[in-house]
């Protein structure tokens, strides 16, 4: 009778046996790890150049439409040189602003921007960027500045407030017109008749410019976008009382009509204590300032430079606090730049960076964000030839 033999592992084999497992499965975690840390990073840095582009191209087409439209300031008085010393520029008060615009509203209506510079950040300046956002400093000498050798600012827009305005970021306001593709009818008097709907919508800032381009009116439209005329609002929604186009010269069928926007840019800082970028719509001032609207979250700091030349481009770049109140019809262009910075947690080490931004060395905190630097130089259409 052959004997009973059992089979299996010995204790030595299984040992064996859990520590391969062991180091198999710590294998497949690491690689899961490393994985996700590439995937956190990868996705962190497309999100980023996501919104760089996003923000680049926003403030960018407001800026190429910065400046008044039409002929009415290029032309006024010598159509050759928009920018010689016997050009107007609007300085005859070529256009007549109905709105109800309230006092110590004091934009210069032919500048395309007008901006203002957070102290010491200007090019050859150096900057480091806090972890703990800092917002809330007054729009003066010690904070925010526009003024060149002296001279008076101008002052931020009466209804704005600088308290969300993150420090050490530039503030920019871009205003200019758009010409709309109006079929205008014959009649005039206190509206525009039209031989169709404009699709503008009620509430909304128009610009109408006499063919010889040297008189014109602003006000806020009353009607709905399917009217078959373009109407002058009352005071109720924003323009003066007894606002009135009649005027023949100026309202005829072939004068041109344009948009007129007006639009604010900072950084600030949303409910989640992030920085983010901010834009304010200031176009119907006498109606009420719209809050600001929140554009993208990660821009940690904007910085402006703008260019001051002739219709050939610019020859120079500045900062806000170096242009003259009488200078800033004379910008026909702007360099931005912001740091763009990622969600908390991308990388898998803290780090401190040190950047180029326009020219000011800037240092980001020690954390585990990715960060990137967005450029862009736009140039105004409507004061280049």
């Amino acid at each position: 009778m052959k004997p009973n033999i059992e089979t299996g592992f010995s204790l030595i084999e299984l040992m064996i046996a859990m520590v391969l497992g062991v180091l198999l499965t710590l294998g497949v975690v690491e690689l899961y790890l490393e994985s996700s840390e590439t995937y956190r990073l990868t996705e962190g840095v497309a999100n980023i150049q996501e919104n760089s582009r996003f923000v680049t191209d926003r403030i960018g087409r407001d800026l190429r439409q910065a400046g008044p439209g039409g002929c009415i300031f290029r032309e006024s008085l010598n159509p050759d040189n928009y920018f010689a010393e016997e050009s107007s520029r609007g300085e005859d008060s070529s256009i007549t602003d109905l709105r109800d615009v309230p006092a110590g509203w004091s934009l210069p209506e032919e500048a395309g921007v007008i901006g203002w510079e957070y102290r010491d950040t200007a090019p050859g300046d150096s900057m480091a960027l806090s972890a703990e956002l800092s917002t809330g400093g007054e729009q003066s000498e010690q904070d925010w500045e526009n003024n060149k050798d002296g001279s008076d600012n101008v002052s931020l827009p009466t209804g704005i407030s600088s308290d969300n305005f993150v420090n050490g970021s530039d503030v920019l306001i871009v205003q200019g017109s758009m010409g709309q593709e109006i079929d205008i009818a014959a009649g005039g008097g206190n509206n525009i008749p039209l031989n169709a709907a404009s699709g503008i919508p009620q509430g909304t800032t128009i610009e109408l410019i006499g063919p010889d381009c040297s008189n014109g009116f602003r006000f806020i439209k009353g009607n709905n976008e399917n009217a078959s005329a373009i109407s002058v609002a009352g005071a109720g929604l924003g323009n003066q009382g007894g606002a009135n186009i009649n005027n023949n010269s100026v309202n005829n069928q072939s004068s041109s009509v344009h948009v007129f926007r007006s639009t604010l840019y900072y950084v600030g800082e949303n409910p989640n204590g992030e920085p983010s970028l901010y834009r304010q719509t200031l176009n119907n001032p006498g109606n009420g300032i719209p809050s600001p609207q929140e554009l993208v979250a990660g821009v940690e700091n904007m910085q402006v430079l703008y260019g001051i030349g002739n219709e050939g481009g610019a020859t120079e770049y500045i900062t806000a606090n170096d242009v003259a109140p009488d200078e800033w019809s004379d910008i026909v262009s702007v360099r931005l730049g912001f740091v763009m910075a990622s969600a908390p947690r991308t990388r898998k080490t803290k780090e401190t960076r040190t950047f180029n931004l326009l020219g000011m060395k800037t240092q980001s905190p020690e954390d585990k964000r990715v960060r990137v630097i967005a450029t862009k130089t736009v140039a105004f259409r409507n004061r280049l030839e």
